[in-house]
C-alpha cells in the first residue's frame, strides 16, 4: 500500500510551481510589510487626489458658472464647452502620467504576478 502522506510527482511539481509563483509575487510587492507603497510615493498620490478633487469642484457650482459663457468661441465651440473638454483632457493626461510613472517603477503588477489576469487560467476562460 503506497504511503499517502508522501507527495506524488504531480503534487511535488504543483508545490514547486506554487513556490515559484509566491516568489514572483513577492518580487512585485512593495517593500513595506503593511502593503503601503512608501512615503516617497505618498506625495505624488496626495497631489493627484488634490488635483482630482479640485477638478471635481471646477466643473460644478460655484466655479463653473464663471466659465459658463457662450463667447468667446474656441474652435466654433462655446467657451463653457471648451472649459469642460479641457478639464477632461487634463484629467486624462494626469491619469496617464500617473500610470506611466507607476509602470516605470513596476508598481502596476497584476495581483497574481504572472501577467495572465487574477488567477484565471486560459482553459477556464474558454470553458465559460
Amino acid at each position: 500500500m503506497p504511503d499517502s502522506s508522501r507527495p506524488t510527482g504531480a503534487d511535488d511539481a504543483a508545490a514547486h510551481a506554487a513556490d515559484d509563483a509566491a516568489e514572483d509575487d513577492a518580487a512585485h510587492r512593495p517593500a513595506s510589510s503593511d502593503g503601503s507603497r512608501g512615503a516617497s510615493h505618498r506625495g505624488l498620490y496626495t497631489t493627484v487626489v488634490v488635483f482630482y478633487t479640485a477638478l471635481f469642484f471646477a466643473v460644478m457650482w460655484p466655479i463653473y458658472p464663471m466659465f459658463a459663457t457662450i463667447e468667446p468661441r474656441v474652435l466654433s465651440m462655446p467657451f463653457s464647452l471648451v472649459f469642460v473638454v479641457g478639464a477632461l483632457l487634463l484629467s486624462f493626461f494626469v491619469l496617464l502620467g500617473l500610470y506611466l510613472w507607476e509602470e516605470e517603477r513596476g508598481l502596476n503588477a497584476p495581483i497574481d504576478g504572472d501577467g495572465r489576469g487574477f488567477g484565471v487560467e486560459p482553459a477556464d476562460r474558454e470553458a465559460r
